[in-house]
């Protein structure tokens, strides 16, 4: 009888306790991480937290158990704490990815359905999880990149995060033209794209550089983010067709050689 109520009892209270508190504080978790951000905070750093409180209360739990029935504990937190160390050094990429998936979570440089690019690592986001990173290439090639590569090494280029986007492109013309008028065919057509029209940047061209066989000019328009493909591709070909409407010569690489005989 003095077993059961030394013993068995406080333990079967604390057990009970501890399944209770974890419900609880499951509760408090789910309802805090709620209101984060005017949102709901990513379900990826919900199931860490959730699950690293979870696995707290319990090792409370058991090492009062353990207390009660008169085990040593200090051994065990010793041997647990040695054991901790050398899984964490052997474990040390893995440990990285699950800090860097925390820290993409948390500070959100990016989030899913956004185009990135890491080093040689690009595309849609799919998926962020605790190890790896799943993402979509622009071929629609299926790719899943590890957590510490898209933290840390390199910075990360986001190209949904801003409204909108710049694009520049470049139309070499010869040196007999005039500059000028070019210039003004080019702002020309971009003018007459509506979507160009959408922000509070005007289109503009002026010269880029002067190359051996060419004056580089550049047509620079700015657009919402969700048609840059279109007006690019649509913009290069219009600019080729007007240049070449208005007797402009788009210059190419070109080498003239004079030939001289000796006497």
């Amino acid at each position: 009888m003095d077993f059961i109520v030394n013993k068995l009892l406080p333990s079967a209270v604390v057990l009970g306790s501890a399944f209770g508190g974890n419900y609880i504080l499951k509760k408090i978790l789910n309802a805090a991480l709620g209101k984060v951000k005017g949102g709901s905070l990513d379900i990826t750093i919900k199931k860490i937290l959730i699950g690293a409180s979870t696995t707290l209360v319990y090792i409370v739990a058991v090492l009062m158990v353990l207390d009660i029935f008169g085990v040593n504990i200090a051994s065990i937190l010793t041997i647990v704490g040695a054991l901790g160390l050398a899984i964490g050094l052997a474990l040390k990429d893995t440990l990285s990815n699950i800090a860097s998936g925390l820290m993409i979570v948390v500070l959100r440089p990016f989030k899913v359905d956004d185009y990135v690019e890491c080093g040689s690592v690009s595309g849609t986001v799919n998926s962020i999880g605790l190890f790896t990173t799943k993402l979509t290439t622009a071929d629609g090639v299926f790719v899943e990149a590890p957590n510490s590569i898209l933290w840390g090494n390199v910075p990360t280029k986001n190209y949904t995060r801003n409204p909108i986007r710049r694009i520049d492109i470049p139309v070499g013309v010869a040196y007999e033209d005039s500059i000028n008028e070019a210039m003004k065919v080019l702002l020309s057509i971009a003018e007459q794209d509506p979507r160009t029209q959408t922000t509070s940047q005007p289109p503009a061209a002026f010269v880029n550089r002067l190359d051996d066989s060419s004056v580089n000019l550049v047509l620079r328009v700015w657009v919402d983010r969700t048609v840059y493909w279109d007006v690019l591709h649509d913009l290069s070909r219009e600019v080729k067709l007007g240049v070449e409407k208005a007797n402009f010569t788009i210059a190419f690489p070109q080498c003239d050689v004079h030939i001289k005989n000796n006497p």
